[in-house]
């Protein structure tokens, strides 16, 4: 079956894709990092597929529970911003970042009211941090729309294809429920 990405907990993947999408991106420290990669596999016209006879256990956040809070929601908010500047084209990321970015200040905002001031730091701190390093990122997004033989719409498309909308809700509110 296609699949729009993989999590890097049950990830194989062809050696030649793997170079040609030049890897793991380092400025992605834990979250994010295998569905930048799935993107740009994608972008390059790459598939994405998983075996329905293959089970793997994967955990999800056991790693991030031993974590300090603040330093799990830093990347998490470092890494989703930098994955979006990355990924799409700046008619996209126009209208995707600023609703992307409200949506952190809000969640910053309620962290702060419920006293969770660390947690508020860090999504201002993820958000600096992609400020910070927005010109090396330019250079990296230069290279991948180099590779690029999809467009940002057909990388939609199929995402929703693959994803119904009750699916999509349905992952949104546990991803909610994490927080």
């Amino acid at each position: 079956f296609e699949v729009f990405a993989l999590t890097g907990a049950a990830m194989l993947n062809r050696n030649n894709w793997f170079k040609k999408a030049k890897g793991f991106d380092n400025d992605f420290f834990a979250y994010s990092e295998d569905i930048d990669l799935c993107i740009r596999i994608r972008r390059m016209g790459g598939k994405i597929f998983i075996l329905p006879e293959c089970e793997v256990v994967h955990y999800h956040g056991q790693t991030s529970k031993k974590m300090n809070r603040s330093f799990v929601v830093f990347h998490a908010t470092k890494n989703r911003i930098l994955l979006l500047l990355k990924n799409f084209s700046f008619v996209l990321l126009t209208i995707i970042l600023p609703i992307h970015c409200l949506l952190l200040l809000f969640l910053a905002l309620i962290f702060a009211i419920s006293l969770k001031y660390n947690e508020a730091v860090a999504i201002l701190k993820g958000i600096l941090w992609n400020i910070k390093n927005f010109s090396s990122t330019m250079k990296k997004r230069k290279i991948i729309f180099k590779l690029k033989k999809q467009s940002d719409w057909n990388l939609i498309v199929k995402y929703f294809k693959i994803f119904s909308l009750r699916k999509l809700f349905k992952i949104s509110i546990e991803y909610l429920k994490f927080w």
